[in-house]
């Protein structure tokens, strides 16, 4: 099969998509083997034609962004407990983060406690083990922030401290909460993930308990036809009817006379639905065979029928010893990286977190670590969601690793580096639904279970340095003195292993195909993922940082790098140097997010085009590399910062494997060292174009500015030096070579 054909789109469109490209908002009409053809939504519409090479690189690059479902009635949109668009939980305020992952905390613990029978869900079971509860809470939230690399906020010139506050403004205190407030978070977050814990209490109405009958009439009426429906309207679009029903209601009444109704507030709403038979529910929302199938433990593994349907995601204890002084990563780390990599020991054992497409059994994210945390699982979930092509390329690969798109479901165990904070957020704002499996039973995620056990019996037994599963299976093998590899190294193997024996090795469970072969055989058939990869917008807020930076006239600068737009200028015209909260990622420093109102953000691209695709780390090498060059100016011009980048892209092309696949924690403390290092800041500046040599009559002349005389009053009498002629007189360059002219 030829597998790299780069014609196949890779990805399927929907008609009821509404499509952003090039400011440009396009509906699907039809595609065939080379091409997709889309309508402009214009007066009237304009039909667009892209090849789909074209589109492929537009999704690969993040530029094309996708409103799903944009053309269909909020109300028959599916998922629609799916985050709202432009709100990110991981783009909230810190406290208002650290908040919502400790009622999440309080949710996972409770749950996992009630699914091994420890505790009932009633209040009475609560309360009696509400102080073991709260101590498990306490181990899980304080996890979740001891990480330092997961304190990802954005450089500043002022170093703030950082106190741990609700919302309330109070210190965060892991203190007893009700029953009945732990079961409405419990009950928010199954219906809604972890957006249903970020509170809205604008939607909060009227808190009367006792309601008149002509209110419960047309609530029961409301939740009938719009809740109880195959649509599955969320609660709070219920609630909008059920406004609408009470204010023509007191339309009629108000001409007749009569007392006006209030109407029933969230709560109340919520209380009614809940006292609802949850099987008619059931039945009445998601179908009888639904129903049914929720009331029946399942321990087997779903059936999945496109790529990207499903990923899971695990962890491996590598069985090798790495000899860490041989590494070559350590002229890229600072002190206290290299500390937390353990490249000062002689040996150390790493783990692996690794992705897998349950569908094509393809391998689609790999990060080494050299113990798991939430910050591997994040660069793991950015791999999912990336072209790897050039981590294959850098690893001398000969198959493609282009398999990226944004899943469906992430499956997951419940490692605490799957429960923190900054994983959870990031996955919920990507809009992908997150699994877990029940504690103590692998089987639930078997698939990369098995890939483990592959890469145990296939890669481990052709490397020194092995530990094996156990020490009965080592006997005397000495694994110390036989440890050779670097984690680099090691990197690079792996990825060459995944890429080109794995991938295109028979599996069982696809009934001998490779890997491969079923990925490129879904392509060919019109059966791609179904959710492309996300924008370069939205993988910013999901991955990114957001901090306060000021806005000047030359725009908004961070780290020597200067974002400014026609938007930006309107905002300083009109505000002045006001600060504007920012979202940058340290992975592609060529754009950032300034949101100008609340919720409302616009995108702002760096005044240099050479910063598209740089990392903040590349960038720093290049402003190093830069500032010797021009120790004596403040500016410096393209053709230098060009060839910085160059001459530093050179030095890491060799390890571009292993950094593409090895954890980088980025911490606040790297980025503030990164901000305040004691850098000259200089600007860019263009290249002065050369005048053009116009062929004709006529010679071109460069005059050169001499030297300044120097008048000796020893040896030239002539005039007084206050009175010497400074008239300067020129030559014609008779050669004509260099047009240069020459001073008499």
């Amino acid at each position: 099969m030829a597998y790299h054909d780069r014609t196949l789109l890779r990805f399927q469109l929907h008609a009821d998509h509404i499509y952003k490209i090039n400011g440009s908002e396009l509906i699907y009409q039809f595609a065939d083997s080379q091409s997709v053809t889309f309508n402009k939504q214009s007066d009237p519409p304009e039909p667009i034609r892209f090849t789909n090479d074209t589109l492929n690189e537009w999704f690969k690059t993040g530029e094309v962004e996708v409103e799903m479902w944009g053309l269909r009635p909020p109300a028959l949109r599916p998922n629609s407990s799916s985050p709202k668009p432009e709100i990110f939980i991981s783009s909230l305020p810190i406290e208002q983060r650290e908040f919502i992952d400790l009622k999440e905390a309080w949710v996972l613990e409770i749950s996992e406690r009630y699914e091994r029978g420890d505790i009932l869900m009633t209040a009475k079971s609560l309360n009696e083990n509400m102080f073991s509860l709260r101590k498990g809470v306490m181990e899980r939230f304080s996890h979740s922030y001891s990480h330092e690399e997961m304190q990802n906020v954005l450089p500043s010139s002022k170093k703030k401290s950082r106190s741990k506050q609700t919302p309330r403004g109070r210190e965060m205190a892991i203190r007893v909460y009700s029953p009945r407030t732990l079961m409405r978070w419990i009950r928010s977050y199954k219906e809604f993930g972890k957006s249903g814990l970020v509170e809205q209490f604008a939607d909060s109405g009227n808190r009367l308990k006792r309601l008149p009958l002509d209110i419960l009439v047309i609530m029961a009426k409301v939740v009938q036809d719009h809740y109880l429906t195959r649509e599955r309207k969320t609660q709070k679009q219920v609630l909008e009817a059920l406004k609408i029903a009470v204010s023509e209601e007191n339309n009629s009444r108000k001409a007749d006379g009569k007392p006006l109704l209030h109407c029933p507030s969230r709560d109340t709403l919520a209380r009614h639905i809940k006292g609802l038979d949850k099987f008619h529910v059931k039945i009445a929302r998601f179908g009888l065979e639904r129903a049914v199938k929720n009331m029946t433990p399942v321990l087997k593994g779903v059936e999945t029928f496109r790529p990207f349907e499903r990923v899971e995601i695990d962890e491996w204890d590598i069985d090798l010893l790495f000899f860490m002084r041989l590494s070559g990563l350590t002229k890229f780390l600072n002190a206290e990286e290299i500390e937390a990599f353990r490249f000062n020991d002689e040996t150390a054992r790493w783990w692996v977190t690794a992705a897998i497409d349950c569908h094509t059994k393809c391998i689609v994210g790999l990060c080494l670590t050299p113990k798991p945390r939430a910050s591997s699982s994040i660069e793991c979930l950015k791999q999912i969601v990336s072209d790897k092509s050039d981590i294959a390329d850098a690893a001398n690969s000969i198959a493609p690793w282009d398999m990226f798109a944004t899943p469906e479901e992430i499956v997951t165990d419940n490692g605490k580096a799957f429960t923190a904070g900054w994983f959870t957020s990031a996955v919920n704002d990507l809009g992908i639904k997150s699994g877990r499996t029940a504690a103590g039973e692998p089987s639930m995620r078997g698939q990369i279970e098995r890939v483990f056990r592959t890469l145990s019996q296939t890669l481990m037994p052709r490397l020194s340095g092995r530990t094996f599963g156990s020490i009965a299976e080592r006997d005397e093998y000495p694994s110390e003195e036989r440890a050779c590899l670097s984690p680099e190294r090691f990197a690079s193997i792996l990825v060459r292993h995944v890429v080109d024996i794995y991938h295109n090795s028979p599996h069982e469970g696809l009934l001998g195909a490779t890997p491969i072969e079923a990925w490129y055989a879904a392509l060919n058939s019109s059966k791609g993922p179904s959710k492309p990869a996300p924008s370069a917008k939205c993988k910013r807020h999901a991955f990114g940082a957001r901090k306060s930076y000021k806005l000047q006239k030359t725009g908004i600068t961070i780290l020597d790098v200067r974002y400014q737009s026609e938007e930006l200028a309107r905002l300083f015209k009109k505000h002045g140097n006001k600060d504007f909260d920012v979202v940058w990622s340290t992975d592609d420093i060529g754009e950032i997010s300034v949101e100008v109102a609340t919720e409302q953000w616009i995108t702002v691209s760096s005044v240099f085009d050479g910063h598209k695709g740089m990392d903040a780390k590349t960038w720093q090498e290049v402003r190093k590399a830069a500032s010797r060059r021009s120790t004596e100016d403040a500016t410096v011009t393209e053709a230098i910062v060009h060839n910085a980048i160059k001459d530093i892209e050179a030095i890491n092309a060799s390890s571009k494997a292993a950094r593409g696949i090895i954890d980088k924690p980025v911490d606040q403390e790297i980025l503030e060292r990164l901000e305040s290092e004691a850098l000259q800041s200089f600007d860019i500046i263009p290249e002065r174009p050369e005048p053009e040599i116009t062929e004709g009559i006529g010679q071109r002349v460069a005059p050169k500015l001499p030297e300044q005389p120097v008048f000796n009053p020893d040896t030239d009498k002539s005039a007084p030096a206050s009175k010497r002629s400074t008239k300067r007189r020129w030559h014609i360059d008779k050669s004509g070579v260099n047009g240069g002219g020459k001073h008499d």
